[in-house]
């Protein structure tokens, strides 16, 4: 329907070209079709190089790949075109926790929060990103802003705060996940974070709605990319290791 209607106002105002195809970029990424997507986007970003949408989905894009540099790079050009808007200050605190750069993350989240945000619009980095900045307490109030609440988040907290707790916590998490207290979109992250391979790869979701692809690349998952089984997760999603892998850039 949206292409349909693109394509007829296409006909209308050749002006439009480039509108049209940051949308055909932005739908084409939905679908994981990488390649296609990029051309869609570097043509919008080519015709109009101050284009705000085709920046911001081409930095999606290429997170989703792994090439967190680039990323940055572009998103930071949204922001300096929109410095007022929380979406993009998010989306640029994403771009530098993406990197390891945790100061400057948190300093965007703080700047997304006093535009109007009260979380992430991707809560599960920035419970990675509370995690690497030891706010434990930040993580248990995140999880039940996001309706979940039980025995369960305590113990996986303890488990994020003490590593050699994990193991006897795995079942708990696994009998909440089975009785559905805990949200599905969390599970492959939960387990990104407590660095069980055989629990990540079963939980892996393709689909883009779950932006459990960026988290692929995080410094966390090291240990998941080193696991024979990474590269049938990255088929499943279109996906092919790239150039520059994320635990490798830190600028």
């Amino acid at each position: 329907m949206a292409r349909a209607s693109a394509q007829a106002a296409l006909q209308l105002d050749a002006d439009l070209t480039v509108d049209v195809d940051v949308l055909e970029g932005f739908m084409l990424m939905h679908q994981q079709q990488w390649l296609a997507s990029e051309q869609r986007l570097l043509s919008a970003l080519q015709q109009n190089p101050q284009h705000i949408l085709a920046h911001y989905w081409y930095s999606w894009l290429l997170s989703q790949r792994g090439d967190f540099a680039q990323a940055l790079s572009h998103i930071r050009e949204v922001v300096r075109m929109e410095p007022f808007s929380a979406v993009f200050n998010d989306r640029l605190a994403l771009a530098y926790l993406w990197l390891n750069q945790n100061e400057a993350a948190g300093e965007q989240y703080e700047m997304a929060g006093q535009l109007g945000y009260l979380e992430s619009t991707q809560p599960k980095p920035y419970i990675l990103y509370a995690l690497r900045m030891g706010k434990y307490d930040t993580i248990r109030s995140l999880l039940g802003r996001q309706g979940m609440t039980g025995a369960w988040v305590d113990s996986f907290v303890n488990g994020l705060q003490y590593p050699a707790e994990r193991a006897k916590n795995v079942p708990v998490l696994e009998n909440a996940m089975r009785n559905g207290e805990i949200l599905r979109i969390f599970w492959f992250g939960m387990w990104v974070l407590y660095q069980d391979a055989d629990h990540a790869v079963e939980s892996f979701d393709p689909s883009f709605l779950t932006q459990d692809i960026e988290l692929l690349w995080a410094a966390e998952a090291e240990f998941l990319r080193r696991d024979p089984r990474f590269p049938e997760l990255l088929k499943l999603v279109n996906l092919e290791p790239p150039a520059r892998r994320a635990d490798s850039v830190n600028e």
